[in-house]
């Protein structure tokens, strides 16, 4: 997107997580960051036969980065904000998006493709926020498709 603004409670808790590491795991990234992206990942997991081993995988991916890291992640998304520059974009642009994705639904990359000249959007179908991960073959393709193009 280009503007993605964090709530603050969300900023909030990322920061007790520097201090307290276990509840940030259980409490914050367990059950209050990724409760949407569960139920939608459960929908995703029984539609494709998605294995719950990848959910495991990003959780202690996460964990093993840390809060900190976490904490000035999502810091860069709240100040970000290029909304009234994306016209300066002139190089070729593949916007890809998971039709699933509740983070970064697919309309902030409708709006990017809308904004910056000549762009191509893809939705990666069934694909969350983490569409890379879990649909890398129709990922893999839509930017080979796109690298062939230019």
């Amino acid at each position: 997107g280009a503007k993605l603004r964090v709530a603050p409670h969300v900023l909030e808790a990322i920061e007790k997580g520097i201090k307290n590491p276990d509840p940030w795991l259980s409490e914050f990234i367990g059950a209050q960051l990724l409760a949407i992206e569960d139920v939608v990942f459960d929908v995703v997991a029984r539609e494709t036969g998605l294995d719950k081993s990848l959910r495991e995988q990003i959780l202690a991916d996460i964990a093993r980065v840390g809060a900190r890291v976490q904490l000035n992640d999502f810091l860069c998304c709240d100040r970000f904000d290029v909304m009234n520059r994306l016209s300066e974009i002139k190089a070729p642009t593949l916007v890809l998006a998971g039709s699933l994705d509740v983070l970064t639904p697919p309309k902030y990359g409708a709006y990017l493709a809308q904004h910056i000249q000549g762009a191509t959007m893809v939705v990666i179908e069934g694909g969350t926020h983490h569409f890379f991960a879990e649909k890398p073959e129709q990922t893999n393709r839509a930017i080979s498709h796109f690298m062939k193009s230019l």
